[in-house]
């Protein structure tokens, strides 16, 4: 008993000995919760410190936790929420509300003269942040928005330094290709550079012209918004019909003084260009024409045969278009501050180089300062921003691609002594490389400059103003050397030197009244715009230069000068009413009233506005319980009216330009524009209607909207007899043009996993372009346009395919029957289709796991497009001529190969083949009219970030290594050229390949 007793008692000791030694469990429990109440499943539940210990809530909301700390903390997040921070111990109950997080509905937008938030906004808005903008390796602003923005079409116009890029927001809203259809610009607050005008006055440049975004550094911009729908864009009255774009540069922020570096280098390289025939291949099928004309070469006609080395090869791709471009970019800055006052300078230098021989390319450097301060008593505060850009630009004065197609055994372009050659034997052609000596050299000069401040009268009222000024000026210098000429033609050198500038300035003061009454918030604002713009030119035409060392002075030889000025001047009061109730039911009124003084004297003003509404029907539990799955849902819609002065200054008035030569030794003038004070603003009315969801606690959103907009009253040229002096006036026509589309948008988070993140997005676009009404259409000049058809309607002789038996394409004429040669004003009377897309969008993908980022973007286009057939077949230059074809000319017809779809080789003006081939470039066909549709893999971007612990062994805050690539590959069935540019002959997107840097003291 005595032994039992004694293993008893050491048995409970040991028991009280193993109870004490282990820990104490704590068991936390709860419900997690939105602001509406719905439960959140999927949270994540984590002991602060400790990834051991977590969980997931379940389809309730609901979670349990037990870990062995009897006081701590612990983090719950979730994929659209703001997380928290909760300590417990000794309470372990717990009911969360979390709040959706910024990133979600509570991103800031921004909006016309103010921000607000995804959730509550009415409006149509999209938005390119900076971290999406720095993985773009371009050098224009407007390059970074490619694919991004459901509703927004973006254009390059060729792959040199500088190329223009155009823009297009919602379909083009005027008949007139007079009438810009570009959207309104404002940087920084102040309306831009003219919207995008081309800046060139002479000698335009091989990249066609001067683009003023190409002096804005895209490392300088914060964020570009672009506003759509009326509600967006109706309180900009008549500048805001095609859609307004606003782009914002960087500002300092309170904390730490800090200095940021950004060094990357580039290749560019051409994407997608034709092969060519070679020398063999050429002479075959020169021969092969002049046997289908039946027609005997002799020296005259064929000279490139019987005179020219049919041994020699010049690859002129190769020579004129196979170098390897390289950019280089720096950027560094330092920025800081404290609560009251912030401060940022920052300064940039890029330089772009061209695929052409010699050293070409385009050259910025720009300086960004902003400076804000708040008062103590925080009721003043006051931002001042300045930013100053400078480019130069040297290319050739004209794209050497246009050269491609001479012939490959054309002589050696230089002589034996090392000058240009221009002859063989007696037989001149043209030397491409004769562009190279021929100088052109554009210069700009653009300042940016802003002053905001504000005062807070009240607890619900606050003033505000805005004064801007933006300056950009141009200088061109282009000269022709007699070095650069056939010197057979006994050439002078002759020069062209220009200068232009366009200037803004422009005061907004603003009132701003905020109050709540219980669940109803009410902002009223109220505003004025007086804004002047003044755009000046000059040029100076010098020729007859007999030594080119003379070619910069003008006085040197023969010149006529040229000016002109022309002002503008704009006014307007705005206002808007915004009513918010209960974050549920959400009503924008905007009001305008516009003054231009682009209209006669008793036409200068009109009313703009808009209505907007948005039901956020998730604030309503009971829908919740309803579909547990919908985490938000908001139903907006929004009507309105904006306008369209973008007709030039002055055209109202009688306007005269002075002539270049005297008659009997005087200067006289002449009529260039008859007067009409009573033409009123192209008036656009807007319509829209959206639905916008979040599903899986906002782990996938989805935004659908259809617009319907009608563009009325339009401003057109009135045709009118010469004897009248002039051959046309403008006017309005009664004639509508009506945009319409659906736009979707699908943004997901696929995978929320520990380091590991896959975000995904998509925007799809459905636009349909039609002309709904035109009084007495069939009379006018514009007979050409259909009703119900879209503006870019093509027309043409109906294409039946090739004669099997003769080679030589065939028409169907209008009573079905067919016809190797139409006749224009019978046969031409067959609708083609028209160039508009069908559908476009873009398709995105980001990961991040740990330290490492990858994304990349797919961009697409669903479309109609000259066909590399009717680039073969256009500007006379027929396969069979002395012009080199792309190797798809070698599929032609001949007798052993009649099903082909090219015709027979020709070479001869009258020849029945020439004459057909030749009605198609006139007039047109469906022969040159096919699929353009391609997918281009945009945009890749990979990046790496060095360990906390690394950069601290090196002293520094930050660095991230990356490598950023544009137009990688492209998927499409359009042959031997860009779908983009759709040209044989011009330099197309280039391929890019950029490695950099980035670094944080």
């Amino acid at each position: 008993m005595k032994k039992i007793l004694q293993f008893i008692l050491l048995a409970e000791l040991c028991l009280n000995f193993y109870a004490h030694a282990q820990p104490i469990q704590t068991q936390l429990s709860g419900r997690v919760t939105n602001t509406n109440g719905r439960a959140i499943s999927g949270s994540t539940i984590v002991i602060n410190g400790d990834n051991n210990h977590k969980i997931i809530t379940d389809n309730d909301g609901r979670f349990k936790l037990v870990t062995s700390k009897p006081v701590g903390e612990f983090i719950v997040s979730s994929v659209g929420y703001k997380s928290v921070t909760i300590a417990y111990g000794p309470k372990t109950l717990f009911d969360i509300t979390l709040e959706e997080s910024s990133g979600s509905l509570d991103d800031v937008v921004v909006i016309a003269y103010g921000t607000t938030t995804k959730k509550l906004n009415t409006g149509s808005n999209a938005t390119i942040s900076a971290a999406d903008i720095s993985k773009q390796p371009v050098s224009n602003p407007l390059e970074t928005m490619y694919g991004k923005v459901p509703g927004l079409i973006v254009t390059s116009t060729g792959g040199l330094p500088g190329a223009n890029v155009k823009v297009q927001l919602r379909g083009r809203t005027s008949i007139s290709s007079t009438i810009s259809n570009d959207p309104l610009f404002i940087v920084d607050g102040i309306p831009f550079a003219a919207n995008n005008s081309d800046l060139s006055v002479v000698g335009r440049n091989a990249a066609g012209s001067i683009s003023p975004f190409n002096s804005i550094n895209p490392d300088d911009i914060e964020q570009i918004d672009i506003l759509k729908d009326a509600d967006a864009t109706a309180i900009y009255g008549s500048r805001g019909s095609n859609g307004v774009i606003l782009i914002r540069t960087k500002k300092g922020k309170a904390g730490k003084t800090k200095i940021d570096a950004n060094f990357n280098y580039g290749l560019s390289r051409i994407t997608r260009s034709s092969d060519w025939l070679n020398t063999s291949q050429y002479l075959s099928m020169r021969k092969e024409a002049f046997r289908n004309d039946n027609v005997a070469m002799t020296m005259a006609n064929a000279y490139d045969i019987l005179v020219w080395d049919t041994t020699r090869y010049t690859n002129f791709k190769e020579l004129l278009m196979d170098k390897t471009a390289q950019t280089s970019n720096a950027n560094l800055s330092i920025s800081g501050g404290n609560n009251d006052t912030q401060f940022l300078l920052s300064g940039s230098y890029n330089r772009q180089g061209a695929v052409i021989p010699g050293d070409f390319g385009n050259n910025r450097g720009s300086v960004l300062f902003n400076l804000g301060h708040t008062s103590g008593n925080k009721k003043f505060d006051l931002n001042f921003s300045g930013n100053f850009t400078a480019t130069s630009n040297n290319l050739t004065s004209t794209d050497l691609a246009a050269y491609l197609n001479l012939p490959p055994n054309l002589p050696s372009l230089y002589t034996e002594d090392g000058k240009l050659n221009w002859s063989s034997n007696g037989y001149s052609f043209t030397n491409p490389l004769a562009f190279l000596e021929r100088v052109f050299k554009g210069t700009t000069r653009n300042l940016v400059s802003n002053l905001q401040a504000g005062y807070k009268i009240s607890e619900t009222l606050r003033f505000k103003a805005s004064a801007g000024y933006n300056l950009l000026q141009s200088t061109e210098d282009s000269r022709i050397p007699i070095r650069s000429l056939d010197p057979s033609t006994n050439p002078t050198g002759s020069s062209a030197f220009s200068d232009a500038s366009y200037s803004s300035v422009i005061l907004e003061p603003q009132l701003d009244y905020s109050k709540s009454f219980g669940e109803i918030k009410l902002n009223i604002l109220l505003g004025g715009t007086y804004q002047v713009n003044s755009n000046k030119s000059s040029s100076i035409i010098a020729t007859g230069y007999t030594n080119d060392l003379l070619l910069g002075s003008p006085s040197a030889a023969s010149s006529t000068v040229s000016a002109s000025s022309a002002d503008y001047k704009y006014a307007a009061l705005f206002s808007r009413i915004n009513v918010n109730y209960s974050d549920t039911y959400i009503l924008n009124l905007t009001a305008r009233r516009d003054g231009s003084s682009r209209f006669g004297p008793n036409r200068r003003f009109s009313n703009f506005g808009s209505l907007g509404a948005a039901y956020i029907f998730t604030s309503k539990e009971a829908l919740g319980d309803l579909i547990p799955f919908l985490s938000f849902g908001k139903l907006r819609a929004s009507f309105g009216l904006t306008g369209n002065d973008k007709i030039g200054d002055y055209a109202y008035l009688n306007t005269y330009s002075a002539k270049t030569t005297a008659f009997q030794g005087v200067f006289g003038l002449y009529p260039t524009g008859l007067p009409n004070a009573d033409y009123v603003w192209e008036k656009n009315k807007k319509f829209e209607v959206a639905l916008e969801l979040g599903l899986f606690n906002n782990r996938v959103t989805v935004n659908t909207a259809y617009y319907n907009n009608r563009s009325s009253n339009q401003l057109l040229s009135f045709a009118l007899p010469a004897q009248t002096g002039a051959t046309s006036i403008i006017a309005n026509f009664p004639a509508t043009v009506q945009n319409s589309g659906v736009e979707i948008e699908v943004g997901s988070t696929n995978v929320l996993s520990g380091k590991f993140k896959w975000t995904s997005s998509v925007n799809f676009s459905i636009p349909k372009n039609k002309l709904i009404h035109f009084e007495n259409l069939t009379t006018s000049s514009y007979n050409y346009l259909i009703i119900g058809q879209p503006l870019s309607i093509l027309y043409g002789f109906d294409y039946a395919g090739i004669d099997p038996s003769t080679g030589i394409p065939q028409f169907k004429k209008a009573d079905g029957t067919l016809t190797t040669s139409p006749v224009y004003a019978t046969d031409k009377n067959t609708n083609l289709g028209n160039l508009d897309p069908k559908f476009y969008g873009g398709l995105s993908n980001e990961f991040s796991y740990g330290n490492f980022s990858l994304s990349f973007l797919f961009e697409f286009k669903k479309q109609l497009g000259t066909t590399v057939m009717g680039n073969m077949f256009s500007n006379a230059t027929y396969p069979g001529t002395m012009f080199n074809q792309p190797v798809l000319a070698l599929d032609r017809w001949t007798a052993s190969n009649p099903e082909s779809t090219l015709p027979r080789y020709t070479s001869t003006v009258g020849s029945a083949a020439y004459t057909a081939i030749n009605n198609i470039r006139l007039y047109g066909s469906n022969f040159k009219i096919g699929d353009a549709s391609y997918v281009r893999l945009k945009n890749v971007a990979m990046g790496y970030e060095l360990s906390k612990k690394l950069t601290g062994k090196i002293g520094v805050d930050r660095v991230r290594v990356y490598a950023n690539a544009q137009n990688l590959f492209l998927i499409t069935g359009y042959q031997y050229a860009d779908p983009e540019t759709q040209t044989l002959l011009k330099t197309g997107p280039l391929k890019n390949i950029t490695f950099g840097i980035q670094t944080t003291f």
